[in-house]
């Protein structure tokens, strides 16, 4: 995804590495969970080096995208956007199961601490032994799921 130039060992006359997009970027690449995570890192440090202006980013952006993503799911009446929303929702599940968990919630947690595991973090207030990882996976899926397979018999029934 992204190439360090290779002039003066990758860096500029202030010693700082510089990056440069690939114009022919590895779509298999992606697949890969180390890929993806330097991927979104090296993003955010073009716009910030500071790790808790990263974690803010990075947290706006994956609950903005879910949020619509949900949002779409649940009050479109277009097969076409709801068809499209159940693609995005089988390749976050896939993604999820590959890396054994959200990867941006990872990156996140690695940015502002392993105390945060994004909106589920509020499950502490309520009991504090809802907040291992293993319980938060088996709510993830069922949720998952739940909402991919009321969607399909919204498809099916719009259609």
């Amino acid at each position: 995804m992204f190439n360090e130039k290779n002039e003066n060992n990758g860096c500029n006359e202030n010693n700082e590495t510089t990056y440069q997009f690939s114009t022919s970027p590895n779509i298999v690449s992606l697949l890969d969970y180390n890929t993806r995570i330097n991927f979104i890192d090296k993003c955010l440090s073009f716009i910030t080096d500071n790790d808790i202006s990263k974690f803010y980013i990075l947290s706006f952006f994956h609950n903005l995208s879910f949020f619509i993503l949900y949002l779409v799911l649940f009050f479109t009446t277009s097969p076409f956007y709801l068809s499209i929303c159940l693609i995005i929702t089988a390749i976050q599940l896939i993604l999820n199961i590959m890396d054994n968990g959200c990867f941006l919630m990872k990156l996140e947690r690695k940015y502002i601490g392993k105390w945060w595991f994004g909106g589920y973090t509020c499950l502490k207030y309520i009991h504090p032994s809802l907040l291992d990882k293993k319980y938060i996976s088996k709510i993830f899926y069922s949720l998952v799921i739940t909402i991919f397979t009321l969607s399909i018999l919204k498809l099916y029934y719009l259609l």
